[in-house]
């Protein structure tokens, strides 16, 4: 979600930074958005499907897709391949009425009317019923400067840019991973699966 002027070069709320110059290679709030959305077209439809899935833990319960959040915060590599742009930092589930609050902090604060992430997850649950699924979760990535180690949730606060992205959830996921993943397989295996992912490895199973 870009809050301000997308041609600035600061990614914090409280430091916008300058505009970029021509001739200098300062990456934008653009450039980061731009980045994000690619890095998402990569892997929402493996990586990311399966994050969701096993760090929602939608397995024991598929409601948790209406009432949590992926929160994930990612930091630009050298690569300028799509599956390699970003590592990942850090995940963490968010509940939706977190997401609730911040977004009616937005409001008060923006010239413009944000969609919140609830009402992003109902419209692209309609969407997403046409072509079979029973249910979309929400995975919202934020990119951390060099050396930047907080939090997704205090990310979501701070940072200025982040992308909120739809995943399909259809009965087909759901029955692969049954026949795979075992219920004592802890949280840190998942986060090192999507580790994995995102340096340009395979993630068991693909989708």
């Amino acid at each position: 979600m870009v809050k301000k002027n997308l041609n600035y070069t600061g990614v914090f709320v409280s430091q916008p930074g300058p505009k970029a110059k021509k001739g200098h290679n300062q990456r934008t709030r653009k450039d980061i958005l731009q980045d994000l959305n690619t890095c998402a077209m990569e892997h929402n439809g493996g990586t990311f499907t399966l994050a969701a899935w096993n760090l929602l833990d939608l397995l024991k319960d598929i409601s948790r897709a209406k009432t949590h959040v992926l929160a994930l915060t990612l930091r630009r590599t050298t690569s300028m391949n799509p599956r390699t742009l970003y590592e990942l930092v850090d995940a963490e589930v968010l509940p939706m009425t977190f997401m609730d609050e911040f977004f009616a902090n937005q409001r008060l604060l923006s010239d413009s009317s944000p969609v919140s992430p609830r009402q992003m997850l109902e419209d692209d649950a309609i969407k997403n019923q046409l072509e079979g699924a029973f249910g979309v979760a929400m995975v919202i990535s934020t990119e951390l400067p060099p050396g930047d180690n907080r939090s997704p949730r205090q990310a979501l606060t701070d940072v200025c840019v982040s992308t909120y992205h739809a995943i399909g959830l259809f009965e087909k996921h759901k029955r692969d991973l049954e026949a795979l993943i075992k219920p004592s397989v802890p949280k840190e295996f998942f986060v090192q699966s999507l580790r994995n992912a995102l340096k340009g490895g395979t993630s068991r199973p693909t989708f």
